[in-house]
């Protein structure tokens, strides 16, 4: 396909105008023409381009403006006296609040307004949220509830009691169900109805479920098992494979690891293609989108314990005992390969620690801190009354701060 160049195109319409007012346009006159086009061309592209240059400059200026600025107090922009029973637990979902009991779940914003509720009886009501889905389900019960942002989406019943479950980015939920000395895995949309895969395990042969995640395409499933070998300790970290791959497979199992002596008692999809074991004195990354293989072991070092774990798409943090006397823990961040990105002291206790794009938040009762992924503090400030949770907004300083009594929204300044 031929085309014309605007340059072509300027100098054929002015060659056709001089014609029609009697003048023929030479040779010279119209490398002349063709020369001016081009000049302006030029100085119009470098003036864009230094306008260009200008604007992300004052952008990556600013970027890290932000990044590292400190604040050194707070304003309240907004409090609310909340009204709930004494044994109502708060979760961060979608950038505001999901409040849930035995009686039921409702979801709130920071002005404690309800934007849904509904309502249900369970004995042990434990929250798992993955993105933009939450799951309710009631341990050792039969009943599992999925929400999202708009409310209900919902409910499945299973035949055997509930030990632990996950949910997918998509509502999809991984569940592990007791049936004396067996054990089922099984798979359900988030609309219920029959599971849309199970998978029987046994006690003596697979060992103890301790923790379980699904991927978010809701193919695979990483469980770690505590097994007791003549007395002696191990974990098999496995990967199932419940699409097509693993129907190739002995009980649809497609790889895995056995560490001797370890317990692993936390398991993470950290995106769709990596998955992690956290355990007593190291921590394992796995890779792959169908069957994943050991990519990392990242061990502790001698006189080191695991006391915390905080993760995101992109970062993998631990908090472990400090080997020094000068501070209290260590705080270390990872990339999904294994390298390590940040190495932070912390001197005080903390309830929680929760990784949010570049920034990192800590609570420890009525105190609250903000470090970005350099660690650099940016904030540290006294609540009035103990923390719950911190939910950040959109802005960088702007939070959503749950308490013992009310919800207020702070501004760091």
């Amino acid at each position: 396909m031929s085309r014309t160049l605007p340059n072509a195109r300027e100098y054929f319409k002015k060659k056709k105008e001089l014609e029609s007012k009697g003048k023929i346009v030479s040779v010279d006159e119209a490398a002349s023409v063709k020369k001016e086009i081009r000049r302006y061309r030029i100085l119009k592209f470098y003036k864009i381009l230094a306008v260009l240059v200008v604007l992300g400059i004052i952008g990556t200026a600013a970027y890290f403006y932000l990044q590292n600025r400190e604040y050194k107090e707070y304003e309240v922009q907004t409090d609310v006296k909340r009204e709930d029973t004494v044994t109502t637990q708060y979760m961060e979902f979608q950038g505001k609040i999901l409040k849930y009991n035995k009686d039921g779940v409702s979801y709130c914003d920071a002005q404690n307004n309800t934007l849904w509720a509904y309502t249900y009886e369970m004995q042990s009501p434990t929250v798992d949220i993955c993105e933009n889905m939450a799951a309710v389900g009631d341990i050792k019960g039969t009943k599992l509830f999925i929400f999202d942002s708009d409310g209900n989406q919902g409910e499945i019943n299973t035949n055997f009691p509930i030990q632990k479950f996950r949910v997918s980015e998509l509502g999809t939920v991984a569940v592990v169900l007791e049936d004396g000395d067996t054990t089922w895995i099984n798979i359900y949309d988030k609309s219920g109805g029959e599971a849309l895969a199970k998978n029987k395990t046994s006690l003596d042969i697979s060992g103890y479920p301790v923790d379980i995640d699904i991927s978010n395409d809701n193919t695979r499933v990483i469980v770690s098992y505590l097994q007791l070998d003549g007395g002696a300790l191990k974990t098999h970290v496995a990967f199932y494979n419940f699409g097509s791959v693993g129907q190739n497979y002995t009980d649809k199992l497609v790889s895995g690891k056995i560490v001797d002596g370890v317990l692993f008692p936390r398991t993470a999809f950290i995106d769709n293609e990596h998955a992690v074991a956290f355990g007593d004195d190291r921590f394992l990354i796995f890779e792959g989108k169908q069957i994943p293989e050991l990519l990392a072991e990242v061990p502790l070092e001698e006189g080191e314990q695991l006391v915390d774990i905080f993760y995101d798409k992109t970062h993998i943090g631990i908090v472990v005992t400090s080997a020094d006397n000068a501070s209290k823990y260590s705080l270390r961040i990872y990339n999904p390969q294994g390298n390590l990105l940040l190495t932070q002291k912390l001197a005080t206790d903390f309830d929680r620690i929760k990784i949010y794009d570049d920034q990192l938040l800590m609570f420890y009762q009525k105190q609250f801190s903000v470090f970005n992924l350099k660690g650099v503090e940016k904030f540290t400030g006294t609540m009035t009354r103990n923390i719950l949770d911190i939910i950040p907004k959109n802005k960088g300083s702007q939070f959503i701060v749950v308490d013992s009594s009310n919800t207020r929204q702070i501004k760091l300044k």
